[in-house]
């Protein structure tokens, strides 16, 4: 058996290799550094093996078939109302799935990309993580009409933003291991639809995938969230269904337990963030981004902590925007930041801020 291709290099010689190992049918790697990908010397072909840098730990080989992403590629093509005329820029590095994804869609649909260390001026439609939207839409492209975005919540405020500067915003919720599995197109109401040849069930509040789009599982030794059973997949996201659409709660995995409370930070950052922009449009705040993190407390097990970037202010606005929030959600303290780290896909790498936040305690405390 042919060992797998190895794609190392700039954004388009790895590009390049998944490309021809998917015309040639070769089993190809894409590894996050340059030594990720020596452990894997034996492939079935006709596969590939991403990784999910996911905020929740560290990176994780997910293996797939190259037929499992091109049955996806008309589908999305169709919902984003590709034209002849588009251009396509994808703002992340290839080596993160969503990015390649992207870039594999955009050569299928119209036979070229413009990568995220490329100029984007002639840029009509782009990939993009919610932080990357908010980057891009401080000073978009002039012929720019089309933003598609995953790999985290969407605030509203983006999609705010993005309507003021003319853009329409295709959402999608999906994972590397379950790749598509819902959407909303602009306009419609809060929640999501199925991605076409999706089927969707809750089990006790976890969503559950079924389609050709899903990965096969995990290769190497570190185990991940993903989940697979008679032919339906996992990452144990939270979701509900309200009035037919998917409304997607956030990862089980993202709960902090404080004084017996379970607490899931990634809905305390969606109220903060929200109520933020009341604040900040009262001109209270001037904050950027925010995300919640974690430390430990010797009575209450664990305390939440908020992050800010941009200049600071008065911790005291922070307080009284968290007052709706119950008490074990409530941050009992803030610290300001340059920049929230962030995963190669460009989520808030949770780890990550919390030993920034455990750094700066320290620092504080000598």
């Amino acid at each position: 058996m042919p060992r797998p291709l190895l794609a190392v290099g700039d954004e388009r010689t790895v590009l390049s290799i998944v490309l021809d190992a998917r015309r040639q049918g070769r089993a190809v790697v894409v590894p996050p550094g340059p030594h990720t990908g020596d452990r894997f010397d034996e492939l079935p072909q006709g596969h590939l093996v991403a990784f999910t840098s996911g905020s929740t730990g560290g990176n994780r080989g997910v293996l797939r078939t190259h037929d499992s992403w091109t049955a996806s590629l008309d589908p999305l093509t169709e919902l984003m109302g590709l034209l002849p005329s588009d251009r396509i820029c994808v703002l992340g590095s290839v080596r993160a799935t969503m990015g390649m994804y992207g870039a594999v869609h955009a050569i299928h649909a119209l036979g070229d990309v413009i990568l995220a260390d490329e100029s984007r001026e002639q840029a009509t439609v782009a990939h993009a993580v919610p932080a990357a939207a908010w980057d891009l839409l401080t000073d978009p492209p002039a012929g720019l009409r089309l933003i598609v975005v995953a790999g985290d919540r969407v605030p509203t405020a983006l999609v705010e933003r993005a309507d003021a500067c003319g853009v329409r915003m295709l959402e999608y919720y999906g994972a590397t291991e379950l790749s598509f599995v819902a959407y909303r197109l602009p306009g419609e109401p809060s929640g999501l639809l199925p991605f076409p040849g999706v089927r969707i069930r809750i089990d006790d509040g976890v969503i559950w995938a079924r389609s050709d789009y899903l990965a096969k599982g995990y290769v190497g030794t570190q185990d991940g969230p993903g989940r697979w059973c008679d032919g339906w997949a996992t990452v144990q996201d939270r979701g509900s269904w309200v009035d037919g659409r998917l409304h997607v709660d956030g990862r089980g995995d993202a709960g902090v337990t404080v004084a017996g409370h379970t607490v899931h930070l990634d809905d305390v950052e969606a109220y903060l963030s929200e109520r933020m922009r009341a604040a900040s449009a009262a001109a209270c705040v001037n904050a950027a981004e925010l995300a919640v993190t974690s430390v430990p407390h010797q009575h209450l097990g664990a305390i939440l902590v908020g992050v800010l970037t941009g200049p600071p202010f008065d911790p005291g606005v922070m307080r009284r925007i968290a007052r709706g929030l119950p008490g074990p959600a409530r941050p009992r303290r803030w610290i300001w930041v340059a920049t929230l780290p962030r995963t190669a896909a460009g989520k808030v790498d949770r780890p990550a801020l919390r030993l920034l936040v455990q750094d700066a305690q320290a620092g504080a405390s000598r």
